[in-house]
């Protein structure tokens, strides 16, 4: 549920990516059926977040026997997840879905990949930290305020609120022991609830646990949104790569009706991510149901391609605003030329 430029940011130094081969260097690997001579590198690309990694490592083709020969199956690349425990790495177990190679950037893809597999199975970048340990965070971070403002109080009424809340998710712990000041963000949320209605030290804390509610829901809501984004982009890029592909490979030859196609659902495509973008477009369920689509562009393309809704309609509307607009300007250019003759003769 992290976003790479997060990761990067909390882990620091405890983040890394390693590439010891070039991408066009391993497909003429696996293109040859054989290592270069001397060169027992097989693990070219390696990307390392806090106590997960993945490895994409090109593996030796396996024998397998058969009635009267053992065949040496075409080597391959597979994809690998290792978690670190005590400093020290471990191999957890193969990623059962592809890195595409031909991303325009390795390194995202990768961790878009290392991400979604941590999610499916409850693994965590950090070391596992307890809701007490986050609580601890907050209260001391609050301690360093001025404990004569009203501020202070106020964060304290918050953080009253976050102990009664229902008990924390992995995930939640992890997001909110990332931040700098949880007390500092929950003021800010209250304050953008309540417009210019906020004043310090008049918060209304009669029910504490639901301002805390609220506020877990901002956060989860904002996590899902910038990862449906991730998931959505990654998938628009893909389809661009596809359909440049197909464009200019010398063995396709694809009809004007193909072209017009795919330019229509990159379109409509391109519409939807657009709307993606916007923060209220979506409630945190229908976010968490988008989610479980694995092409959620594409899921809802289908669904457009199948209704009955024409786009032409609103282009037509669009159409005849601006013509109208074009035809007032006219009326008014002419209506100013026009003054300006009237004036003209006043004067001779």
């Amino acid at each position: 549920m992290y976003t790479l430029k997060e990761i990067k940011g909390v882990l620091g130094d405890d983040y890394a990516f390693k590439q010891t081969r070039t991408i066009e260097e391993v497909k003429k690997i696996l293109e040859a059926g054989e290592m270069p001579d001397n060169d027992n590198d097989n693990v070219p690309f390696v990307l390392e977040a806090g106590n997960l990694d993945i490895e994409i490592t090109i593996n030796y083709g396996m024998g397998v026997i058969s009635e009267n020969s053992v065949d040496i199956e075409p080597m391959s690349i597979g994809y690998f997840c290792c978690v670190r425990e005590n400093g020290v790495w471990d191999s957890y177990s193969e990623i059962p879905y592809a890195v595409d190679l031909d991303a325009p950037d390795l390194e995202s893809e990768m961790f878009r990949v290392l991400a979604k597999f941590a999610e499916e199975e409850g693994l965590s970048f950090f070391p596992l930290r307890t809701q007490e340990e986050l609580m601890e965070k907050i209260k001391a971070a609050i301690e360093r305020e001025n404990p004569d403002i009203e501020k202070a109080s106020d964060k304290w009424g918050l953080f009253r609120g976050l102990e009664v809340a229902p008990p924390l998710t992995q995930t939640m712990i992890d997001l909110l022991y990332a931040k700098d000041d949880v007390a500092e963000e929950m003021l800010d949320f209250v304050k953008e609830q309540s417009g210019d209605e906020f004043e310090y030290g008049l918060i209304d804390f009669t029910n504490t646990q639901e301002i805390a509610c609220e506020y877990l829901d901002s956060v989860e809501h904002q996590v899902l949104q910038e990862k449906l984004l991730d998931c959505a982009q990654a998938e628009m890029d893909s389809f661009i790569r596809g359909m440049r592909h197909q464009i200019i490979a010398p063995d396709t030859a694809m009809s004007d009706n193909r072209l017009i196609h795919m330019a229509y659902r990159l379109t409509i495509m391109n519409e939807i991510l657009i709307y993606f973008e916007d923060e209220e477009a979506f409630d945190t369920d229908e976010l968490k149901a988008l989610l479980t689509v694995q092409d959620p562009l594409d899921y809802l393309y289908e669904i457009w391609a199948d209704c009955d809704v024409n786009i032409k309609d609103n282009i037509i509307d669009v159409v005849h605003d601006s013509v109208r607009d074009l035809e007032r300007s006219i009326e008014d250019k002419e209506r100013g030329f026009l003054e300006n003759e009237d004036e003209e003769d006043m004067e001779l």
